[in-house]
């Protein structure tokens, strides 16, 4: 997946932000808010089964992918505008992710926690992690 570039990720990320911003003047006080791209459970697919208080564990490199400076935007920018933002880079995050073969765990504040486990032999955890950094 060497070919996915920044311009897809921004892509991503502002498709989604605007249908975020659309939706948002259409319906001004939404209890529930869909997100615009097609729901996915976070997680990783061997660990689906797990009954509560089921324990299993697995090689894997973890990694956080945070919005660095991004909660001073709360300050001064309207709170609706940076939630759909940041949704809308989380969802390009979760793209990336499950392009290079990771799993995303789950979503933490402005950050999401992200696994990568052996299983495609052309790409090895570590160097799929890396990857990110690039």
């Amino acid at each position: 997946m060497s070919n996915y570039s920044a311009a897809q990720f921004g892509a991503t990320v502002l498709e989604d932000f605007q249908r975020r911003q659309a939706r948002s003047s259409r319906i001004e006080m939404s209890m529930s808010r869909e997100s615009a791209l097609e729901p996915k459970g976070l997680g990783h697919p061997d660990y689906e089964a797990l009954s509560v208080g089921d324990r299993r564990t697995a090689p894997m490199v973890a990694a956080f992918i945070d919005l660095t400076n991004f909660t001073g935007r709360t300050f001064w920018d309207d709170q609706d505008e940076v939630v759909d933002l940041a949704h809308a880079i989380l969802s390009g995050f979760i793209e990336v992710v499950t392009l290079f073969g990771g799993h995303p765990l789950g979503l933490r504040g402005d950050g999401l926690f992200a696994g990568f486990s052996p299983g495609d032999p052309s790409t090895t955890a570590a160097m799929a992690a890396l990857r990110l950094s690039a």
